[in-house]
């Protein structure tokens, strides 16, 4: 549970409020995913970027930044916390 009725479910890779579930691309769930693997740990872009593009895809940095600004607003902003230059972290 992310916050009082906020859960993510890992299996089914889905984001819900109070059992209703949150619309998400499938790339945001993969970086929630990876956040909750790596709790209070810096990841690095390179990181991130491995998790969510695929060895043909040229990963984005603006789609990267909009998927943190997706998942913001979805869970919490005080939630992912930017490290200017090197990555993200999700602080619990």
């Amino acid at each position: 549970e992310l916050a009082p009725g906020l859960l993510f479910d890992t299996k089914e890779l889905r984001l819900l409020q109070d059992e209703k579930k949150i619309p998400l691309k499938t790339k945001e769930l993969k970086l929630l995913a990876l956040f909750l693997k790596h709790p209070n740990e810096l990841l690095n872009y390179e990181k991130i970027n491995e998790t969510l593009w695929d060895y043909d895809e040229e990963p984005s940095a603006g789609s990267l930044r909009t998927y943190i600004k997706t998942l913001r607003s979805a869970i919490g902003k005080g939630h992912i916390e930017t490290i200017k230059n090197i990555g993200y972290r999700f602080v619990t």
